[in-house]
């Protein structure tokens, strides 16, 4: 039933080909005129679930919701204009010209792959591209870096990092510039 469940996510995400990034319009402009720069998060020195790189997620509202939550973080964003940028993936090409990861469970590898990614500035892994679950939680800084020192156990630091208010949430990082070329702006709208 478990690989039943997972071979339905991943056809799930294989057939799925519009995704959302939530950002502000001035970034979006910068996209617009510069491309998509997978290697900003670097640059920003970002410890994210799956390293930095170019975020989106196949749900429209989690974008919204993420942008939304940005806005709110300090004044200089309250006066950002937040905005989602919809687009069109040939998922074809991505599946077969770049190498992927997937953690489409709350386990043991999404658990230890979160937490080496979130070790330190720069990119953690080789992938292309990585798809699957969300890290949340307010003590999610806190209790990675518990899990790294081994003083938290797999299924403590799965139960702190997992928000279940969304963990149908989903995200596909992009680490290879070359996979902008596959991908198509189809709209992006203001919130």
């Amino acid at each position: 039933m478990l690989r039943d469940l997972r071979a339905l996510k991943e056809m799930q995400f294989r057939l799925n080909t519009t995704w959302y990034h939530g950002t502000f319009k001035d970034s979006y402009e910068h996209i617009k005129a510069n491309g998509i720069d997978v290697g900003l998060g670097i640059a920003l020195k970002r410890k994210l679930d799956f390293g930095p790189g170019f975020y989106l997620t196949s749900r429209q509202q989690q974008a919204e919701r993420f942008i939304l939550g940005k806005q709110n973080v300090s004044l200089l964003s309250k006066k950002r204009t937040p905005c989602v940028i919809v687009y069109e993936i040939d998922m074809e090409k991505l599946l077969s010209d770049f190498k992927g990861a997937y953690f489409l469970d709350f386990d043991k590898d999404f658990a230890d792959f979160v937490a080496e990614n979130r070790k330190a500035p720069g990119l953690r892994h080789s992938h292309d591209f990585v798809f699957g679950k969300v890290a949340d939680g307010t003590e999610l800084v806190q209790a990675t870096n518990l899990y790294r020192e081994n003083r938290l156990s797999d299924a403590a630091y799965l139960k702190k990092i997992v928000n279940k208010k969304f963990a149908d949430d989903d995200q596909l990082s992009i680490h290879n510039s070359g996979i902008s070329a596959i991908m198509k702006e189809i709209n992006m709208y203001e919130l």
